[in-house]
């Protein structure tokens, strides 16, 4: 592997990194928090299961972010020197795999689907092409057309970057233990395939009212 094709997945795990940090606290522990900036003017009918489920996705996106630094930074991978025993030795492959490559590669995955997908709905929405339903049961009101820009311009390019980051920091981890660069590569199209396939399918579901966005 050269510098150049090392150099680029280990730059996407500091940089999914910072994305997550920088979402999980200004953005889910703010709402969480009772922040309104960003919400569009959402008025949640239970505030406090909203503000939950908030933090809890800010505690997961976290993670994400600490994925991405671990399968690009070999040091990272070793358990502590002062550990007994295991101290100084690299976590087991199967392991590392398990817990942290696969929800990334599939939380990659999902996140680039979303952030696709999102990107074309709301552009559609305020271009009065298509509207967006709104779950009643779960908002008393919305500024539909102020939520769809912060989709456009600020949530949906994050999942976008976020999702690449992760699928970049997975390709950089499978290199690292000698996974063939032409499998990697396979594997790359077929997650292409799905996000683009899948991002397709949630902007149809969208404008055929066949889905409610959440």
């Amino acid at each position: 592997m050269t510098t150049r094709e090392a150099s680029a997945p280990a730059a996407a795990g500091v940089l999914g990194f910072a994305l997550a940090v920088f979402y999980a606290i200004f953005v889910r522990f703010y709402h969480a928090a009772g922040g309104t900036i960003g919400m569009g003017g959402m008025v949640p009918r239970d505030p406090p299961t909203i503000q939950f489920a908030s933090f809890v996705a800010g505690l997961i996106i976290l993670l994400g972010g600490v994925g991405c630094l671990m399968l690009t930074r070999p040091a990272l991978r070793c358990v502590p020197a002062w550990v007994p025993v295991f101290g100084g030795r690299e976590l087991p492959t199967a392991l590392l795999a398990t817990l942290c490559g696969f929800p990334a590669l599939v939380g990659g995955v999902y996140a680039v689907v979303h952030g696709l997908g999102g990107i074309v709905v709301n552009l559609l929405s305020v271009l009065g092409l298509a509207e967006i339903p709104i779950p009643a049961g779960v908002w008393l009101n919305l500024d539909s057309s102020t939520m769809a820009w912060w989709e456009l311009f600020f949530y949906e390019p994050w999942f976008v970057a976020m999702g690449m980051c992760l699928l970049l920091s997975v390709r950089r981890y499978a290199l690292d233990k000698g996974v063939a660069a032409a499998t990697v590569t396979r594997v790359g199209f077929v997650c292409t395939g799905l996000a683009l396939a899948g991002g397709a399918a949630f902007v149809w579901m969208i404008v055929t009212d066949n889905v409610l966005v959440l």
